[in-house]
């Protein structure tokens, strides 16, 4: 009798346990069927194709960014911040920006192009800098466009996740670049800037790779001496774009020596030798401040085109995925 009620317990026992361990086998399994269905899409949510102007306050002013994911975009891959040209805006970047966002679809990386306080950017945006450039309206007001890209890095990297970072910029968005690579090579994977130059000034940072890009008829920014053609004021010259160049070398780290190469019918490239940062720029035949590969436009009263032997965006990508 005492045997056949401890058997009864054990019993009992095991189908309490049993019981108790299929509830949460039950709850477990519908976890994971909640999660299946909530997963994705949250996940088609987060990365769906974009295409928006969006704004951000930095230092008490409303700044406009325009931002692009395309439907390849994952997080951890890399994202582009391309800085647009003087007179211009993210909205109105002469067909530049367009290029970049094909570019982005056929690569998966996230595109973000801010946009410049009154359509010019400060280049010298980290008081008591000053550069003086032919348009200087935002520096006049002291906008400071470092303070704007490092909000904006740090709003993109919370929303998306990317991998690496790179920076860049066409004529007055390339000089802007110059100044972040200065400040920023903490975060900057690569930058390159084209048709543009930078005016020496306190760089505390670090090496980063950098393609120069830069059209031997430039009617903006003249190359190799700078100078203020067109409608820009003599007082206030463009600094030398090669000069520029050199500075950023020496601040890689490169030797004087550069390796010189014929990239193809219409380009020279001119690398710089013993680098801590891979450190080059290219010479454009018929090429004057336009995108390479671009139909002309005009541009601050200027009509500027650049060979269609190749495209920039092409060329800068091929560098900017090496880094």
């Amino acid at each position: 009798m005492v045997a056949a009620q401890r058997r009864a317990g054990s019993r009992e026992k095991f189908k309490s346990g049993t019981n108790a361990m299929l509830r949460l086998l039950g709850s477990f399994l519908l976890v994971i069927a909640l999660s299946a269905c909530v997963a994705p899409a949250d996940q088609n949510r987060a990365l769906a194709r974009t295409n928006e102007v969006r704004q951000m306050t930095v230092d008490g002013r409303v700044r406009d960014y325009c931002l692009y994911v395309p439907n390849s975009y994952r997080p951890g891959n890399p994202v582009l911040f391309h800085f647009h040209g003087g007179g211009g805006s993210c909205q109105v970047d002469y067909l530049i920006g367009e290029r970049w966002e094909r570019k982005a679809d056929a690569m998966g990386f996230l595109l973000v192009r801010p946009s410049a306080w009154n359509k010019v950017w400060n280049a010298c945006s980290v008081p008591p800098e000053r550069c003086r450039y032919p348009i200087a309206d935002a520096e006049k007001a002291n906008v400071n466009d470092l303070a704007f890209f490092n909000a904006l890095y740090h709003q993109i990297e919370a929303d998306f996740g990317p991998g690496k970072t790179y920076v860049g910029g066409h004529s007055m968005g390339g000089m802007a670049v110059y100044l972040i690579t200065c400040h920023r090579s903490d975060i900057i994977d690569a930058a390159y800037g084209v048709g543009t130059t930078f005016r020496p000034q306190s760089c505390p940072g670090g090496p980063i790779p950098f393609l120069h890009i830069h059209g031997v008829s430039d009617n903006v920014v003249p190359w190799p001496d700078g100078g203020a053609p067109g409608p820009f004021p003599p007082e206030y010259p463009w600094p030398s774009p090669l000069r520029g160049i050199e500075t950023r070398a020496a601040l890689n780290g490169c030797a004087s020596e550069v390796v010189r190469r014929q990239e193809n019918a219409a380009a020279t490239s001119f690398t710089f030798r013993n680098c801590a940062a891979d450190t080059q720029y290219w010479v454009v035949d018929d090429c004057k401040h336009g995108w390479p590969g671009q139909v002309p436009v005009l541009l601050l009263g200027l009509w500027v085109s650049c060979t269609g032997v190749f495209n920039g965006e092409d060329v800068l990508w091929s560098f900017l995925q090496r880094h």
